[in-house]
């Protein structure tokens, strides 16, 4: 079988307002993102994000994302990674002049 052949299976898109969603339907979680948004009423405040009435402070966003597990990246910083994976995986082609084992990146 060739590569070309092989399907991956579908996977669902992980999103920042599933992630949130999923943070802010949980009580302890709620709770944490409600003291990083400087909620007074972790519930009521959680529900009215939910549902559309209220958004999130941008000066406290930077702590709601941290306290809901999501980090902020570029996708210049994902292809270094990227590159560098490839590398790291093919370094003794690499340490002996050979370039990355016949992967073009």
């Amino acid at each position: 079988m060739t590569i070309s052949t092989i399907s991956t299976p579908p996977r669902a898109r992980v999103t920042a307002e599933k992630v949130l969603r999923d943070a802010l339907s949980d009580k302890k979680r709620r709770d944490s993102i409600a003291l990083a948004a400087g909620w007074k009423d972790a519930s009521s405040a959680a529900s009215r994000v939910l549902s559309g009435q209220q958004g999130l402070p941008l000066d406290r966003l930077d702590d709601i994302l941290t306290e809901a597990g999501l980090t902020i990246v570029t996708p210049s910083y994902l292809d270094w990674l990227a590159k560098g994976a490839i590398i790291g995986a093919h370094c003794w082609c690499e340490r002996n002049s050979m370039g990355t084992c016949g992967v073009n990146i």
